[in-house]
C-alpha cells in the first residue's frame, strides 16, 4: 500500500453507505411492524428523507407512507 492510499477517502465513502443501508432497513422494519400493528397489510406513497444534523455527524433518516388494507 503506499502513501497515498492510505489517505484516501473512498473506504470512508464505502463505510457510510453500508451505515446509511442499515439505517434504512431498520427503519423500513420499524414501518413494516407499525403497519401490522394497525390491522393493514400494505404502505402506498413510500417516502425517504434523510437530514443530517447541523454542527454534528448524525443523520436523521424518515420513512413515510400511508398504511392501508389490500383486499
Amino acid at each position: 500500500m503506499s502513501f497515498k492510499d492510505m489517505f484516501k477517502m473512498s473506504k470512508y465513502y464505502s463505510a457510510y453507505a453500508q451505515g446509511l443501508e442499515s439505517i434504512k432497513e431498520e427503519v423500513f422494519k420499524k414501518l413494516q411492524d407499525n403497519t401490522k400493528a394497525t390491522g393493514a397489510n400494505a404502505v402506498v406513497g413510500i417516502k425517504i428523507d434523510m437530514e443530517p444534523l447541523a454542527n454534528s455527524s448524525t443523520i436523521i433518516v424518515y420513512i413515510t407512507g400511508k398504511a392501508v388494507k389490500v383486499a
